[in-house]
């Protein structure tokens, strides 16, 4: 939840400082640890990747057997509890790595993909957030069972190219490869004030410090020429 919203439900909430040289170090230790058992590797955030181990020889090429190996070797290497989902594509396994957390795993196999769809919140589809939620929900659309008996020319027609997804979605299919390559299209910085700011002045007070960590991260990650599309600054 934000920090502000934890602090209104606990005032005497005691917050530790922000510590990302910790956080990226302990990322690059983790990542050493998933180049172990495959090569491709799309990471998502410091402490998020997929991992396709398709071909991988380790644990006898069992994808079940491989995330416990790599969760127990995080504990026991760098003291830190990781979740897994193991599924036979990217969407799937991100919900099922959300199911059991923290510190859980969970397993989709193929044969199970229909009936769990079934029984899923729209919700916990890829892409699907509190707006689409609440377009979804007016149409009586609460679970993937019910999003089923629309047809894709009327997702189509209704969400344009993301009805298309949400269809597919909603019957577990999600043909996106685990991409090793892929680059950054966005860089952006945010932050969660302990006290809301009380109008417009005070926010763009706030934007030149917020511009300044901005640029730090540009120049960390790289060139900004090299960020395909549109150059574009986001601040919250």
């Amino acid at each position: 939840m934000p920090t502000a919203h934890a602090l209104k439900l606990c005032h005497q909430l005691i917050l530790q400082p922000v510590r990302m040289d910790a956080y990226r170090k302990e990322s690059q230790y983790i990542k050493a640890i998933f180049a172990e058992y495959t090569d491709i590797i799309e990471p998502l955030s410091l402490d998020e990747a997929y991992l396709d181990v398709t071909s991988s020889t380790r644990c006898q090429g069992s994808a079940t057997w491989i995330a416990q190996e790599i969760r127990s070797r995080i504990f026991q290497e760098r003291q830190l509890t990781a979740s897994a989902g193991i599924a036979p594509n990217k969407s799937l396994a991100k919900i099922a790595s959300d199911w059991h957390k923290p510190n859980g795993q969970m397993v989709i196999k193929p044969e199970d993909i229909d009936a769990f769809v079934l029984v899923l919140p729209v919700r916990k589809l890829f892409g699907v957030g509190p707006r689409m939620e609440e377009k979804l929900s007016a149409l009586g659309i609460k679970t993937c069972a019910d999003l089923q008996q629309y047809s894709m020319d009327y997702l189509s027609n209704k969400f344009g190219s993301n009805g298309q997804r949400l269809y597919e979605l909603a019957r577990g299919i999600d043909n996106r490869p685990v991409n090793p390559n892929r680059i950054r299209k966005s860089i952006s910085v945010e932050e969660t004030y302990s006290t809301d700011l009380p109008n417009s002045e005070a926010c763009l007070n706030a934007i030149p410090e917020l511009l300044k960590r901005l640029e730090v991260r540009i120049q960390r990650v790289g060139k900004i020429s090299n960020i395909p599309g549109e150059n574009r600054y986001h601040v919250n």
